[in-house]
């Protein structure tokens, strides 16, 4: 009863199918003058472009087996996705009353469950377009916010910003605002309740359950109800 209560409240998979899409990937290497503002933008335009050319090019393995999909954004989207501040942030108060080890079992199973939801997003994709219309520091300077318009089959448009950590060593993903819905708020207000009922434990019990290999229709099953 437990598992099927919290499955529930998983954040709906429309949110994820507009994401799939564009999701961030591949690193480059940039240069050392340019802004921060510029090195994300690039990073979006051209890493997006990377990851539609390859969905493009595999179709048909995708066709004839969805896990290939999981394969593509394990080796594009989330090698550029900051897992360690994602989690900090959906965690939030959570993450300081976690134990290492649950730090480190949350990283790895919310990992796979992003992983495996843009996953199920990108096998419906077809034709998708994309304009970009600036991009932003944020008053700390610690963010840069790309903004973009998605425009998918049949001319819906849809408004996808991106935050991405102003590192060292280059920009990461940490966030993605669709029509004003934030990723890592959504996450947060549904990890929130189920830390509460059921604890830390019970919250990656629950994720790895609905994360194993061949689950991924249960997972969207739960995620819509």
């Amino acid at each position: 009863m437990g598992n099927r209560r919290i499955a529930r409240r998983l954040p709906p998979l429309p949110l994820w199918r507009a994401l799939g899409a564009v999701a961030i990937c591949l690193s480059l290497a940039w240069p050392a003058h340019a802004a921060p503002t510029e090195l994300a933008r690039t990073l979006v335009q051209s890493t997006t472009e990377r990851l539609l050319a390859r969905l493009k090019s595999e179709r048909a393995k995708i066709d004839t087996n969805a896990d290939h999909a999981y394969r593509i954004v394990d080796e594009t989207v989330m090698p550029e996705a900051d897992m360690e501040t994602i989690s900090r942030l959906v965690l939030a108060k959570h993450w300081r009353t976690a134990t290492a080890k649950q730090r480190q079992d949350f990283r790895t199973a919310f990992r796979t469950l992003l992983t495996r939801t843009y996953a199920a997003a990108l096998v419906d994709q077809r034709s998708v377009s994309i304009r970009y219309l600036g991009e932003s520091m944020s008053r700390s300077g610690r963010y840069v916010l790309v903004k973009t318009q998605i425009e998918r089959a049949g001319g819906k448009r849809l408004g996808v910003t991106y935050r991405l950590l102003n590192g060292p060593n280059g920009p990461k993903l940490v966030d993605t605002i669709v029509e004003g819905v934030s990723l890592v708020a959504t996450y947060r207000s549904s990890f929130n309740g189920q830390i509460s009922e059921h604890g830390m434990s019970g919250l990656i019990d629950l994720i790895h359950a609905k994360t194993k290999p061949g689950r991924g229709a249960t997972m969207q099953t739960a995620a819509r109800n």
